[in-house]
């Protein structure tokens, strides 16, 4: 396998490197609905009973 230029490799790196920042932000702020959600879920079972 032929290793491409530097600069190729540190510009997808970069590109890497922003989309899995993006993906994680992403994934957090989902997380965090879910998470609300779920709250509120188990705030409305607890008062059926």
């Amino acid at each position: 396998m032929v290793n491409p230029p530097r600069t190729e490799i540190s510009l997808k790196q970069v590109e890497n490197a922003k989309m899995l920042v993006q993906a994680c932000q992403e994934r957090e702020s989902c997380i965090n609905s879910f998470t609300a959600k779920q709250e509120s879920d188990l705030n409305i079972n607890a008062t059926k009973y």
